[in-house]
Formats: structure tokens, sequence, C-alpha cells
């Protein structure tokens, strides 16, 4: 069976192409028939093999709202143009979820083949964040999501929250689902367990928006005396840069590459998630960088709820409160690093997840 998973964006977010890149590899690893394309202007770069270019539309000059307005209109036409002109070519359209898109619900709905969509968010509650123009687009997501999820033939979520709140909103007792984790390339190889003697912690993001809760850890390390060291990795605003620059304990990295974070790694103990996820309506998360930590034998410490079971030993759901944080690390750090790298493996491999979601593509395109 022949399937396409599409994106579209006017300026894809690096943390979209990545996810997509890692499905694109995985796919060719176990020669499934599998493409994935990200759909963006013609002006758009990025070094990955998976992009799409609009022909049409070049944002380079689209400076004001009104030539953004209609660069926006012209692109979403072309996505579903070119969408439509594979139709006879492909047995399956897997598209990521658009909001507030009227032209999403009529393309599903006309489409000779099935449709299946990814969400990866809970849609209305975001809106609502998205500022001036948050009433309209949330009227319209209301409307037109919900029809193109009803018209569609499968909710896919990257959680059991994202795919409850999709069927909840559409009151269909015809719409079945999937859940599709993140996932990420894994690599075997020997992981050596780290030598310090203090623990040493570590949270990466590549922005540490309010979500992330980087301002509640402060809060609690600011009142304590323990010693540690946390080594920060991604951008921060004014604020969360000046209370952590003046704590000794906490060391400021700035952004890093994979390569520079995978050999920070191997000094910690134990990486840290998200602590504010709550600020986005939201109690389960399924992040890349969970991932990854755990593909280096870290252990995970959130405030929020993974796909793993509760008897997996190596993510720790607690407050964002740092005696916590180094009571669990001290609980885990005998455990080899090599051992909690591969009891993560059937969570977070992404060809075996991929492969599964697939085979339940399969079964329901028929």
């Amino acid at each position: 069976m022949k399937i396409i998973h599409t994106a579209a964006s006017l300026n894809p977010a690096p943390g979209i192409l990545n996810q997509m890149q890692i499905e694109q590899e995985a796919a060719d690893r176990i020669q499934l028939d599998w493409t994935v394309r990200c759909f963006c202007p013609e002006n758009f770069v990025a070094d990955v093999s998976i992009l799409e270019h609009c022909n049409t539309v070049n944002t380079t000059n689209a400076n004001n709202l009104f030539s953004r307005a209609k660069c926006f209109i012209k692109f979403r036409k072309e996505y579903y143009k070119w969408l439509r002109s594979q139709e006879k070519e492909l047995d399956a359209f897997v598209l990521r979820h658009y909001t507030n898109d009227p032209l999403q619900y009529r393309f599903v709905r006309d489409c000779q083949k099935p449709v299946f969509l990814v969400h990866h968010t809970l849609e209305i509650p975001e809106l609502w964040t998205s500022g001036l123009l948050a009433l309209p687009r949330v009227i319209l997501e209301k409307h037109f999501g919900k029809k193109s999820i009803i018209a569609s033939r499968c909710i896919i979520g990257v959680t059991d929250e994202i795919i409850k709140y999709e069927l909840n909103r559409t009151k269909n007792n015809q719409n079945k689902s999937l859940l599709y984790p993140n996932g990420i390339l894994l690599n075997k190889k020997d992981l050596r367990n780290s030598q310090t003697t203090e623990p040493e912690l570590i949270f990466v993001a590549g922005y540490f928006a309010p979500w992330q809760g980087l301002d509640l850890l402060l809060d609690s390390i600011e009142k304590s005396n323990e010693s540690f060291v946390l080594h920060l990795v991604g951008e921060m605003d004014n604020e969360s840069y000046r209370r952590a620059k003046k704590d000794k304990r906490i060391v400021i990295h700035g952004l890093l590459s994979k390569d520079e974070i995978n050999n920070l790694s191997q000094k910690c103990c134990l990486g840290l998630s998200s602590f504010g996820l709550f600020r986005k309506s939201m109690k389960q998360a399924c992040t890349l960088k969970v991932r990854e930590y755990l593909s280096l034998g870290l252990p995970v410490y959130a405030d929020y709820q993974d796909i793993f079971p509760p008897s997996f030993p190596f993510f720790k759901v607690g407050p964002a409160e740092i005696e916590s944080v180094l009571n669990y690390a001290k609980s885990v750090s005998s455990t080899d690093r090599n051992e909690i790298a591969r009891a993560s493996q059937p969570f977070i491999d992404k060809e075996s997840l991929l492969l599964k979601l697939y085979e339940d593509i399969v079964k329901l395109a028929v």
C-alpha cells in the first residue's frame, strides 16, 4: 500500500521538520512504501530531504498582515491542489491536522482515497492562546475542524489524552483512533555511566517557553541548599536568564548541537522535561527530548504523563521541586545506562512505531 504523510506550513518549525525527517529515514530503513513531505513556500530552506516547495508562494516580502494573508490563501489552495494531483497514485493520505481550515475539510470530504488526520495537540485550548485572532480561529476550528475529523477515516494521536479529546469534540461514534507516539532512530552503542560525585542534571529545550516550566523549577532551586549541577540547554527569556545566572549550581549553555548535547549528557545522571504543561491545558505529552534522553541511558523526571506504563521505572512523574528531583536521581543512580536504553527501546524506537502504524492503516484503509 502506498501512503503519504504530509504537513503544510508557511514557516515549518524545526521540531516538526526533525520529526518528519526521522519518520522518512525510519520508513527507508524498513523499506515501507511510505513517503513523508512537508509542503512549504519556495523560499524556505532547511537541511532536510522532505521538503515539497509551493511554486506560487514566496514569503520573502510578506512583511505585513495583508500580504501574509494573501500568501496564506494561495498557499493552502496550492497545497490541496498538489494533494489532489497524487490521488490516483496513492492508496491513503495521512495529513497533519491543520486548524481552522475550511479547505482541509473540503479535501477530506471529497477525496476518493481514505484520509487519516494526525493530531499533536489539543487544538482549541491552544488556539485560545493565539492573541487577537483567537476567537475567529476557534470558531472556524470548532466548525470545520470537527467536520474534517468526522469525514476522515481515523483519528491518529500522539497521546491517549489527545485521542480522547478529538473523539469527544466530534461526538461521532463512527470515528476510529490510533495511537502513534513520537519516536527516534536508535543506534545501538555501548553507553558509559556518569562518574561525577554530585548529581548533574540536564534540561534541554529549543526555547524555554512557559509550558516548559523553567520558572517553577527555579522557584524551588532558589529555596534549596542542596548540592547539584543543573545544565540548561536552549534559549530563554531575560528574566529566566537573570535568575539562573546568579545561581552557581546552574550552568547556562545556550543552544547546542546534537553531538554537543550527547557529550554533555554523558556527565549527567538525569534528564528533565516540562514542568508547566498544564499551561497548555494538557496532562500528557510525547516529546522527542524525552526519547533522546532515554536513548542515551538517562532516566527522565517531568510533571506530566507520557505513553510509558506505570511499571516503567525510568520516567518519573513528580512536581517541579528540586528535592524530589534529586531523590529520584539518587534512586536510579546505580542503574546501568545500557539497561535503561534497552528497557526504553520498545516505547521509543521509530521503526517499530511506524511499522505498527502502517499495518494498522492498511487494515483500516481497505
